[in-house]
């Protein structure tokens, strides 16, 4: 048997799951009868029906049919019935109906009106209802019949007709009156109907494919990267540039927050030299090879050179993001560089029938590749290329393809099906005057501005900088002077509708686009820390959260955009005598965000000999700026999802880090007892990942120290001999002859070897399941084992018996004793006779 956690701790995280479950699924308000939410095209929308205008005779008329459906029909007080109508036949993607009307009866006999508009493109319409009485609800539904004059009727966005949005009526239309045959009865009771229990999150390792029937496991899934037009999207994060475009963060991706190595494969040849080179070393990995850059479905997707008999050949190539596993490997093959979401209904506004928010159109995802004017779709299986024709040369964002032509900013969306790009256009947006360059630096895609700065400068003296701007939809532009001095001007980054960049002296600061104007100077990095190394830095910055987040050679630093004040701040001190940075370890390079991680490391311009000592990876909360955990070696953070991060390292390899496989053993010693005996209940808890398969599994704080002795040649106790491993806990507990639940207790494993041990004295005779369990964590997966142990009956003792009394030699003893003194007595007297007759 496979358990996860003692059979107490079970129920009651079975018992805790429903109770969260049935609240979620109740969300019951303060309980009170009305609409919580409908579906339909919005009020004001163009294309909807009317009612027949007197006098007017319709050229073409369409009997039309009313129906309406409830779920459930038996519901408790205070829950949400979904309530759905439509009417058949459908109608034209440009149009819709108006003046459906819902008539609900409650038991009081009293009556409420639900008034909707169809959605376009159907004619079905919904909405979620609260219940409040006890007793029988009636539902009827009537329609006063829709009618469309001739004219032009525009197709809402997505809606592809023929390649054009545009719909000409040269007749009149009329959709019949109609009314439901039945009226549909509604039950309410007081217990509460439950729906399906919400799917607990899986702890540490999980595999793909996930089931539709985990529905809530999809906030685990996110791909990288995300270059997409979030709007409309009912989980994009508030406050974040949609479009990612030059702020380093990728939303929706799961990174690692372990340094527990899951894989690693080794791209070069790095490391110390030898006595031919003395301290010197050679650096690979991150800083000279290669790191994946896209990751879709649990499978990672790069180029790569592979031995294609016996020829070094370049590959498009796709293996598993958790073990490696190579999937294809295409000689001259083409490598996807994006991820094209096409969305369905509930998400994106594409033309469907929507009930109750599920979207009844698929979303469609497409893995792209964009070159000039080439556009390329690969198959995520296969890697098989379909070519499409008609594009222009442009930048892939989401959905669309950002193109600059004749000084028009245009954007072409990649919706529909068709191999011909140029049929596919359904809408553009333009702005007259739009530099080919606007696009190419930082643009905020919410706010529409790009922006950038320059040097101002006389002869060699830097006396300013100058600030531009350009609004990518409207053409707008914007250019002022400052007397600040920046940093390097390649340190700007666009945001929030603001430029900002570190200047002279430690300070950022930040213009608004729209005017030019300064809006805010920060407060000094000196005055966090950063005094004298906090001016130099890296050549690019990153945005989230709010912040403007920097990587100085005095740390990385996080700035309000709204204030400039400085939010929070991440150092790493390093060994003494090691670094010239005010005992710092520099960071000179620029960041990942993902899933709310900051991923850096440790580096400076232009890397000395021999190699500094003490380096690392680092994974930093985003938010609050505090260490989640780091490795030593720099590496460069590469693709992540899955809760998976790639990282190609200085020392040739690239790692993966995550979640691994565990598996727990346990035996009991001896296997048949007497009752009343102890037992030695024994067993491991050690890793199966492919980096290091069989080696012991340990705790959070000990992982690094594990990763870093493993795979990096470090001392087991650290570089100073004083830390001890720990290993992780394991819970133990028994079924009894009985099927009573014992728990025996908590374990913990040994941090050098894996193994545990814990008595138990079984207190009735018979069968006992020993059951051992390690639930995982963030850097394994939960694993089990049993085992059985016999107890016989107690041993047999045999009947005592009164032993016979001892003999009694008391009185003899005296006797004897009585003797010697009179026989001394008389030789006494014999020698004082014999004396006195001489």
């Amino acid at each position: 048997m496979h358990f996860s956690m003692s059979k107490t701790k079970a129920v009651i995280m079975i018992i805790s799951i429903l109770l969260m479950t049935f609240v979620t699924l109740l969300t019951v308000p303060p309980v009170k009868a009305g609409v919580t939410i409908t579906g339909g095209a919005p009020e004001g929308t163009p294309g909807g029906s009317v009612l027949l205008p007197s006098g007017v005779t319709p050229d073409v008329v369409c009997t039309s049919y009313a129906y309406l459906s409830a779920r459930p029909l038996t519901i408790g007080k205070g829950q949400s019935l979904l309530v759905n109508v439509w009417i058949t036949p459908g109608v034209h993607v440009a149009t819709y109906l108006t003046g459906f009307k819902v008539t609900i009866t409650k038991p009081d006999d009293t009556t409420e009106i639900i008034t909707l508009n169809s959605y376009q493109g159907d004619a079905t319409s919904w909405f979620e209802y609260v219940v409040d009485q006890l007793g029988t609800w009636q539902f009827d539904f009537d329609f006063p019949g829709g009618y469309w004059p001739p004219g032009v009727y525009t197709s809402p966005p997505g809606a592809v007709m023929g390649g054009s949005r545009n719909a000409t009526f040269t007749k009149s239309q009329y959709w019949t009156p109609s009314s439901t045959l039945y009226t549909t009865n509604v039950t309410v009771q007081n217990d509460a109907v439950w729906g399906w229990p919400a799917a607990p999150l899986p702890v540490g390792y999980w595999e793909r494919p996930v089931h539709f029937e985990n529905r809530e496991w999809y906030t685990l899934l996110g791909n990288y990267p995300w270059t997409g037009d979030g709007t409309g999207y009912p989980n994009w994060p508030e406050g974040t540039n949609h479009y990612r475009g030059n702020t380093k963060y990728t939303a929706f991706a799961k990174a690692s927050a372990t340094s527990h190595i899951v894989w690693k494969r080794l791209d070069s040849i790095a490391g110390m030299i030898g006595p031919e080179a003395g301290t010197d070393a050679i650096s690979g990995g991150g800083f000279g090879a290669s790191v994946p850059g896209l990751i879709y479905a649990g499978r990672v997707y790069e180029t790569r050179t592979l031995p294609i008999n016996g020829v070094p050949t370049s590959c498009a190539t796709c293996y598993d993001l958790r073990t490696g596993q190579l999937y294809y490997a295409i000689p001259g093959g083409v490598t996807p560089t994006s991820i094209n979401y096409i969305w369905g209904s509930g998400l994106g506004g594409t033309t469907g029938e929507v009930e109750g928010g599920t979207a009844e159109v698929s979303t469609v995802v497409e893995l792209l590749r964009l070159s000039g004017t080439t556009m390329q779709k690969i198959n995520p299986i296969t890697g098989a290329v379909t070519n499409y024709t008609g594009v222009l040369s442009g930048t892939k964002i989401g959905e669309y393809v950002i193109s600059i032509s004749g000084g028009r900013w245009i954007n072409w969306t990649t919706r529909g099906t068709s191999t011909n790009f140029a049929t596919r256009i359904v809408e553009n947006r333009s702005a007259n005057g739009v530099a080919s360059n606007s696009l190419s630096g930082n643009v905020d895609w919410e706010s529409g501005w790009s922006g950038s700065v320059g040097w101002q400068q006389y002869q060699a003296a830097l006396t300013g900088m100058t600030i531009t701007g350009t609004n990518i939809y409207t053409g707008q532009k914007t250019s002022a002077n400052d007397t600040l001095v920046p940093y390097t001007p390649s340190q700007a980054i666009v945001d929030h509708g603001k430029i900002a960049v570190l200047c002279q002296d430690g300070i950022v600061g930040c213009w608004d686009l729209s005017t030019g104007k300064r809006v805010w100077t920060s407060q000094s990095v000196y005055t966090a820390g950063g005094y004298p190394w906090g001016i130099w830095g890296a050549y690019s910055a990153a945005s989230y959260g709010g912040n403007l987040i920097l990587s100085e050679y005095a740390g990385v630093y996080a700035f309000n955009w709204t204030t400039g004040k400085i939010s929070w701040v991440y150092q790493d001190y390093g060994v003494p005598f090691e670094t010239p940075y005010e005992g710092l370890n520099p960071f000179n390079a620029g960041v990942s965000i993902v899933d709310g991680m900051i991923y850096t490391y440790n580096t400076e311009h232009t890397q000395s000999q021999p190699i500094t000592r003490g380096w690392k990876f680092h994974c930093i909360n985003a938010t609050t700026g505090k260490g989640v955990w780091n490795i030593t070696t720099p590496m460069n953070p590469g693709a992540m999802a899955d809760g998976y991060t790639i990282a190609s390292a200085q020392d040739g390899y690239m790692y993966v880090f995550g979640a691994g496989k565990s598996a727990t053993t346990v035996t009991a010693g001896p296997k048949t007892i007497a009752l009343g005996d102890k037992v030695l209940i024994e067993g491991s808890v050690v890793d199966l990942s492919p980096a290091q398969p069989g080696t012991p599994c340990v705790s959070a704080g000990s992982m690094t120290t594990q990763m870093e002795y493993l795979h990096m040649q470090q001392p087991i106790g650290g570089i100073w001999g004083n830390i001890t491993m720990t290993g992780v806990p394991v819970y133990v507990y028994a079924i009894d002859p009985n099927n009573n639940y014992k728990d025996i207790g908590v374990a913990t494993t040994n941090g050098y070897y894996g193994t545990f041990g814990i008595p138990f004295t079984p207190e009735v005779e018979g069968t006992y399941t020993i059951m051992a369990s390690f639930g995982g964590d963030v850097s394994y997966g939960s694993s089990g084992a049993s085992t059985a142990v016999f107890v016989g009956p107690a041993p047999t003792v045999a009947p005592t018996t009164e032993p016979e009394p001892a003999p009694d030699y008391t009185g003899l003893l005296y006797a004897i004793m009585a003797a010697v003194i009179v026989a001394i007595v008389i030789g006494i007297v014999a020698i004082f006779l014999v004396l006195r007759k001489h």
